[in-house]
């Protein structure tokens, strides 16, 4: 019966075991660099579809009103009548101030009463003769005021979009440098100076004796 040699079992045994890790490594190298090579393809193809797709990435990027959301487009529009509400014509409380009642501007104390009639009598004329003067009044005038007001913020609106804004914008990048010029003029001269003033003036001491 032969017997076995245990030093050569264990030199067969971590000869295996070094065959087996080295051709684990070889795999995993193998492995990495297929991975490599695919996430490098994977990287020009990407930069060629981009480079083709940037003409149509620009144009998609002018939008138009054919890509306008649904109830936008109409916004883009002259505007209409269709979002005017006659009944509160004041939504914003622009002028409550305006709002004068008969109980406003006349009152009697109660120990100086007009007779009941003239009362009631100056009540409706007050209110009637203000509600139709207005009427008139708009009637003739509002049309031709609002077609002057239009006009006026149209062009206030105009010059603040292409004048006031881009004059600022640009006032606002030159004093950038200037701001930076006149930190660097101040640093390099003013410091040492006033720096140098206050070194000398340092040394003088006063003393005040009462006599």
């Amino acid at each position: 019966m032969a017997t076995s040699d245990p030093n050569a079992a264990w030199s067969r045994c971590t000869s295996a075991i070094s065959k087996t890790i080295d051709e684990g490594k070889r795999i995993s190298r193998s492995t990495q660099d297929e991975m490599a090579l695919m996430a490098e393809e994977d990287s020009i193809e990407l930069q060629q579809s981009n480079s083709n797709n940037l003409p149509q990435q620009r144009t998609q990027a002018i939008r138009t009103e054919s890509d306008a959301p649904e109830g936008y487009k109409d916004k883009m529009d002259a505007p209409g009548t269709e979002e005017l509400d006659l009944l509160d014509r004041d939504p914003t409380s622009l002028n409550t101030h305006v709002r004068v009642g008969f109980e406003e501007v006349f009152a009697e104390p109660y120990d100086m009463h007009s007779f009941a009639g003239i009362w009631a009598t100056s009540y409706v004329v007050f209110v009637n003769a203000k509600f139709w003067c207005y009427r008139i009044l708009s009637a003739f005038c509002g049309i031709p005021f609002a077609l002057c007001w239009g006009v006026y913020f149209a062009c206030l609106t105009f010059c603040h979009i292409w004048y006031v804004v881009p004059f600022l914008r640009g006032w606002v990048i030159a004093l950038h440098y200037i701001s930076r010029l006149w930190a660097i003029c101040i640093r390099t001269f003013c410091d040492p100076f006033f720096e140098s003033l206050g070194k000398i003036f340092s040394g003088f001491r006063i003393y005040m004796n009462r006599t």
